[in-house]
């Protein structure tokens, strides 16, 4: 256990910073998976990739503003999703 104020004080700051990286994590995630199942469709709609592209490339955005991610990260992913609706013939 932490011995000083300035210990305990980190602790704390360190719980809430834990808890908004998480958050931004599964926030991305979250959008990957959505834009994944309407890309597994048989024949997705190109509005709804389009809008759901969207998504994924704003939240990974503002994680990497948030320090929740690196930037070589969102850039990475951002690129693989790209490849992946290419793969696809979605347009």
């Amino acid at each position: 256990m932490a011995n000083t104020k300035q210990a305990l004080k980190m602790i704390r700051k360190i719980k809430t910073r834990t808890a908004r990286n998480r958050a931004w994590k599964n926030k991305v995630k979250t959008a990957i998976k959505s834009l994944d199942k309407i890309i597994s469709q048989e024949k997705p709609e190109a509005d709804k990739v389009v809008e759901s592209l969207r998504l994924v490339q704003k939240n990974t955005d503002k994680a990497v503003k948030t320090g929740a991610i690196n930037k070589s990260k969102a850039n990475r992913i951002k690129s693989r999703i790209s490849k992946r609706i290419k793969k696809n013939n979605i347009s």
